[in-house]
């Protein structure tokens, strides 16, 4: 994690390990005004972002079936 903090013009970037109780310690632990907090994305997660996002395959198939069978009802129902 990031924390992106601007003090008189400058901008400084610090960064933390989370999983640190070192973290307490730090005169960042406190965010202020304007901070920007950057947390670096998962790869795992990313990727599996990324798949769910190709799922209209899933989803066109979904619809076409429905169609079939109301179609399908629609006949036999004739």
């Amino acid at each position: 994690m990031a924390v992106i903090r601007e003090v008189d013009g400058e901008r400084t970037i610090v960064y933390h390990d989370l999983r640190s109780s070192d973290i307490f310690q730090s005169p960042y632990y406190y965010l202020q005004q304007n901070d920007i907090v950057y947390v670096e994305p998962n790869r795992t997660k990313a990727a599996q972002s990324r798949i769910n996002q190709n799922n209209t395959v899933g989803v066109w198939t979904s619809v076409i079936s429905v169609l079939t069978s109301i179609v399908t009802l629609i006949l036999v129902a004739k």
